[in-house]
């Protein structure tokens, strides 16, 4: 959502208290700074945290220790400019690349990025952007996953009550399967089997784990019509 309300806020919605997805439990699988993630036991929200950026080139999102081998996706949005970022890094030197899932909503940009490099241990994550703007930022842990398999994105699509990102239908499943959508309102809830994540500035991103075959996007409830953008991303096992 468009905002001029200055403000920089983090929400977490961490391994302790996250809305689990099935197949996640309530730590999932946390054994300390730089344990092995539980991908043995099939694909699993492991964190995710939030955040709302304003004015700055280098966002800094701090996270729970991340675990080794876990895939790390970042989903962000940057508000009122349409240049993608140039660099994504966290604290322990995992490699991030874009899933080239892009979309625009009227002057926003967004934006998929992963990193299945799995080094385990960082603690924040942080972005580099060409030029100062607001920016919605998520990250989500994910374990038992690492190849990306599906990616859809559409821009500046009109709403009314809902507004539903691309389904994508993974090659094989189970598989995990995250979206964000940035738009002109605030969403309110999502549609099973996905989890809603920390609701920023209006803005929603969504995960699910899903295991049988078929195509999967969230549509969201929005509070009043608008515009929006939008991306799906179906990360899989190896």
């Amino acid at each position: 959502m468009r905002c001029s309300l200055a403000i920089v806020g983090v929400v977490a919605c961490g391994r302790l208290g996250f809305d689990a997805v099935p197949g996640a439990g309530a730590d999932g699988g946390h054994g300390g700074d730089g344990a092995d993630g539980a991908s043995q036991g099939g694909p699993a929200l492991v964190q995710s945290q939030s955040m709302f950026s304003m004015g700055t080139t280098t966002p800094q999102l701090p996270v729970s220790p991340t675990l080794r081998g876990d895939l790390l996706v970042v989903l962000t949005a940057d508000v009122g400019d349409q240049t993608p970022l140039g660099t994504l890094d966290d604290s322990v030197g995992d490699v991030f690349v874009s899933a080239n899932a892009t979309f625009t909503e009227g002057s926003s940009f967004g934006e998929v990025w992963y990193s299945d490099s799995g080094i385990g241990g960082a603690t924040s994550v942080t972005l580099g952007d060409a030029v100062a703007h607001n920016r919605d930022v998520w990250i989500v842990e994910l374990s038992g996953v690492s190849q990306l398999d599906t990616v859809l994105a559409v821009s500046d699509q009109a709403y009314s009550a809902t507004a539903s990102a691309p389904s994508v239908t993974p090659t094989r499943e189970p598989a995990a399967i995250v979206s964000i959508m940035q738009l002109t309102q605030a969403v309110q809830t999502v549609t099973a089997p996905f989890t809603l994540l920390d609701v920023v500035m209006g803005d929603g991103a969504a995960v699910a784990i899903v295991g049988t075959a078929g195509s999967y996007g969230p549509t969201f409830t929005i509070n009043m019509p608008g515009t929006y953008g939008a991306a799906t991303v179906a990360f899989i096992a190896p």
